[in-house]
């Protein structure tokens, strides 16, 4: 079993990575990696570990059935609706820093906050609380109409 975490690059990435460390090594039983697809990072000790628990070299394998799994973000930072008698209350602390710097008068910046929307999973969050179009959404201080 292997633990791989990327973004070595970003440095609050590795920052957390290195305070998790510990934890994930007793999690697993061996040591995580943490590897950087733009600079190379971690790569080479990867291989090595993986030439190690394979007779074929790791420049001979060939990529099958590999799943990528996306974490979830941490809890603090998952969409939550309440509902009230005014309409859903969104709280979303990503949605909320994306939505202060958009101009909503651009139809442009409006769809490609609609697309993080639905990345982040508020559009879930809102079909599962029961939303119905014409209902009132407030999210970052603003009001918005379902459609």
């Amino acid at each position: 079993r292997f633990v791989i975490v990327t973004k070595a690059d970003i440095p609050e990435v590795k920052e957390r990575f290195e305070a998790q460390r510990e934890l994930l090594r007793a999690e697993i039983g061996a040591e995580p990696f943490l590897l950087s697809s733009a600079t190379g990072e971690g790569l080479d000790a990867l291989y090595h570990l993986l030439d190690n628990y394979t007779d074929t070299s790791v420049g001979e394998i060939q990529p099958h059935g590999l799943k990528y799994i996306k974490p979830l973000p941490p809890v603090s930072q998952r969409p939550r609706v309440t509902k009230d008698e005014s309409g859903f209350i969104v709280t979303c602390p990503p949605a909320d820093r994306i939505l202060a710097t958009i101009n909503l008068n651009n139809w442009r910046a409006r769809l490609q906050f609609h697309n993080h929307l639905k990345k982040m999973g508020v559009m879930e969050a809102l079909i599962r609380a029961k939303i119905e179009e014409g209902d009132t959404v407030f999210l970052g201080g603003y009001e918005f109409t379902w459609e």
